[in-house]
């Protein structure tokens, strides 16, 4: 059970904790007032799985089929997307107490209705990033330069190459006609690798609760925040509703949060009952072998707020951060790069 620690804590160490605190605030929207489950299927009806789902426009980890539970009541604006089929859109209203269905269409993008892409880089040998994930062409990583042929659609789209930050364009879109081409030229610059800063920030991959992969470096064109924590460290427990809150306000502008454990001494289900808890949104990633936890970024003492502007440059190490603080870091972040 989570927060065992701290409950011990609390009676053995009444009087420290006079002035740390133990109470453990909860997210205010995380009541569980009303619920959403969310599927997806093709032009036949055929269930597909694996789909993106934004609410309010913030990306959630789970996927396709997916249920949500803890919801306000109110109205929220759902889009379920796919690579290679229309996306679905919809205002979806949550009352009190009731679980709402949501079926959405995701039509095949036909054949005929194509883009294109043409990308390079200095230098050369970047690779391409479209939608916030490496582009595979046959399971195969492209770099560039590269001309690629896509489903008409709309994409956001950069490139990364270890070692270098992107300097420009940030995070340009796709958005021509069909039969049309979209180009882009990306500058990029060497520096230093680590985790201080004005450096490149160490790259991983991690899985996260819902077992799905996520890589640092494919987030390159958004603001992100790395933060390390684990469910008995009281202060991680205390800033997680301010980080909630600021994600779910710059979200859609391009902010992403990546909460890592080190997985010691927790488990999945100890992850699972912290993002159940206190209502969060964000991606929890876990860190079996506490490689990027303690080899790369030597986090400890928690918790640790790492910083990374959309270049890929780390702009600040903060081991706390307050809600008011982080709003501030990110909006500047965010409105610097427009």
């Amino acid at each position: 059970m989570i927060y065992k620690s701290a409950m011990i804590l609390c009676v053995s160490i009444f009087t420290l904790l006079i002035v740390v605190g133990c109470e453990i605030e909860p997210f205010p929207d995380s009541l569980t007032i009303g619920s959403l489950e969310v599927s997806a299927m093709d032009n036949d009806g055929m269930p597909i799985e694996g789909a993106s789902i934004f609410i309010n426009g913030a990306e959630q980890p789970r996927k396709t089929p997916a249920s949500f539970h803890g919801l306000d009541e109110g109205a929220y604006d759902l889009v379920v997307q796919k690579f290679g089929f229309w996306s679905d859109s919809s205002i979806v209203d949550v009352l009190v107490g009731d679980t709402v269905s949501i079926g959405a269409s995701l039509g095949d993008i036909p054949d005929s209705m194509s883009i294109f892409l043409e990308v390079d880089s200095t230098p050369a040998g970047a690779r391409l990033l479209i939608n916030g994930k490496t582009f595979l062409v046959e399971d195969e990583i492209v770099t560039t330069p590269l001309s690629i042929e896509l489903p008409w659609n709309l994409y956001s789209f950069s490139v990364h190459m270890a070692g270098f930050t992107t300097i420009n364009p940030i995070l340009p879109q796709a958005t021509t006609m069909v039969g049309d081409t979209t180009s882009a030229s990306f500058m990029l610059e060497e520096g230093d690798v680590g985790g201080n800063s004005g450096m490149i920030p160490f790259d991983f991959t991690l899985e996260n609760d819902e077992a799905d992969s996520i890589r640092l470096s494919d987030l390159r064109g958004q603001v992100v925040l790395i933060n390390f924590w684990y469910a008995d460290c009281v202060p991680c427990m205390n800033e997680f509703p301010g980080i909630e809150t600021v994600y779910r306000e710059f979200a859609s502008e391009g902010f992403n949060v990546l909460g890592i454990n080190p997985m010691y001494p927790d488990d999945r289900e100890d992850v699972i009952e912290v993002r159940t808890q206190l209502g969060l949104s964000f991606q929890l990633l876990l860190d079996w072998d506490r490689h990027v936890s303690v080899n790369q970024y030597d986090a400890n003492p928690y918790p640790r707020n790492i910083l990374v502007d959309r270049t890929g440059r780390i702009t600040d190490v903060l081991q706390g951060v307050e809600e008011d603080e982080l709003r501030e870091l990110v909006k500047e972040l965010i409105d610097h790069s427009e």
